[in-house]
């Protein structure tokens, strides 16, 4: 005769093993199987090399762009320094409650990439991009676009983040630094060699031995990318890159997640040399001169109120580069948004004067040298400043004031290169250059 309480602990127990195993059972035939991952995914960047070019990349058959819907696609990078144009356009979206369309009749819409787009303009497949002067010189050959107005100048926001321990650009001499092949941060750095006496060297391939005598480059797909391969062998503990130049806001990101073992050697805050440019496909802009004239003043006007009240549109500028408030205020801090005097400065200006479109330019031939630019045009012969003459005409911004000056004060003097003048005012506003060529159509 079994014993009440006995029993009944027994079937509990035997119950309870059972559940345990048909639980067992039910996780093996119904887990998902185990599959590897990578411990550092989210802390160590993708390395996104790119090969190395010997020459600047064909754009393929030149075609005019078409608008749809009234429509035009601009290609732009994460860049405080296009502020205006986000404001103008109240964010990224093509809408008819914009600027353009509100007063000018076309929408725009805003894409963000930091690889140049070129190709795509010339193919038709962009109505316009953003870039930079010195690139402008790179293709002004092959004539692909026309160049309007000035957006504005960087004023610190491109820099060359180095391993600490470097402490002069000379020190760079046999080391190698990652950048994006033609682009402005590339260009700054050979800038700066081509001011300090310093040769550069473009390496075949990661594996090519350095040039004890040069700075060497690799490159990576764009100058955010370039900064990624930087921070890859700083958390990899390799050696093999002592550099990498680029621009806000990768730059201070690489410093700060590097933990102490980068930082800023120099940036372009008292250096003229990069100015963005508005790009205009030469077809759309020969077969709609009215559309490239609501461009240039919508641009004109968005620079003048982040220029005259910022804090307003922060709002619209954080929600369209994804960042938060504090961040868009500090980003502006590192560039300039140009307006009309300024625009006139800069166009007109010749080629002696620091910060002109032709100092850059023709900074940039040097500094690229015939090799790889072949046969550059004159200078003018890519500008059409008919919309600028316009809105000079038309006596709007009048009360504008060139106000671009040196930061003296605030920076520390380290280097020879630092101490470039800004561009002498051209009192003339009538003095804009014409350009050299007639604008003609591109086939469709």
């Amino acid at each position: 005769m079994f014993r009440r309480p006995l029993f009944w602990y027994l079937t509990v127990a035997l119950v309870a093993t059972g559940v345990a195993m048909w639980l067992s059972v039910g996780r093996l035939a119904f887990e998902p199987p185990m599959v590897d991952s990578n411990p550092f995914e989210g802390i160590v960047p993708v390395e996104r090399r790119a090969p190395t070019l010997l020459a600047v990349p064909p754009l393929g058959t030149p075609k005019s762009f078409v608008p749809n819907e009234r429509t035009l696609l601009i290609d732009m990078s994460e860049y405080a320094g296009y502020a205006g144009l986000v404001v103008a356009n109240g964010g990224l979206r093509a809408s008819e409650h914009s600027l353009f369309f509100r007063d000018y009749g076309f929408k725009v819409e805003l894409s963000k990439n930091e690889q140049e787009g070129w190709e795509a303009l010339n193919q038709g497949r962009l109505a316009a991009v953003l870039t930079t002067a010195d690139v402008v010189a790179l293709y002004a050959s092959t004539r692909p676009a026309i160049i309007p107005v000035l957006v504005g100048y960087s004023r610190g926001a491109d820099a060359l983040v180095v391993r600490q321990g470097i402490t002069r650009f000379g020190e760079l001499k046999g080391r190698i630094v990652a950048t994006a092949q033609f682009s402005e941060a590339e260009f700054l750095v050979r800038y700066i060699a081509s001011e300090t006496g310093m040769a550069v060297n473009v390496l075949a391939n990661e594996k090519a031995p350095p040039d004890p005598n040069a700075i060497n480059f690799v490159f990576a797909v764009d100058g955010f990318g370039a900064c990624d391969l930087l921070l890859y062998d700083l958390i990899m503990h390799k050696d093999s890159l002592a550099g990498c130049s680029a621009w806000e806001p990768k730059t201070s990101e690489v410093v700060e997640r590097s933990g102490g073992a980068a930082h800023i050697l120099t940036t372009n805050r008292n250096l003229l040399i990069v100015a963005d440019v508005l790009a205009v496909n030469a077809g759309f802009a020969a077969e709609h001169p009215e559309t490239v004239d609501g461009l240039v003043e919508g641009i004109l006007r968005g620079n003048d109120l982040v220029r005259s009240n910022s804090e307003s549109q922060l709002v619209v500028i954080a929600d369209a580069f994804g960042w938060r408030r504090e961040k868009a205020r500090r980003e502006l801090r590192n560039v300039h948004l140009a307006n009309l005097p300024e625009n006139i400065d800069f166009f007109a200006a010749g080629q002696g004067e620091t910060g002109s479109f032709a100092h850059i330019y023709q900074a940039a031939l040097d500094a690229y040298g015939p090799a790889l630019i072949k046969s550059p045009p004159d200078p003018h012969t890519v500008l059409d400043l008919r919309p600028l003459g316009k809105v000079v005409d038309s006596g709007k911004f009048r009360n504008q004031v060139a106000s671009i000056e040196q930061f003296r004060a605030l920076v520390r003097e380290s280097e020879s290169f630092e101490r470039m003048p800004v561009p002498r005012p051209v009192t003339d506003p009538h003095k804009l250059p014409v350009p050299t060529r007639p604008l003609t159509a591109a086939p469709r």
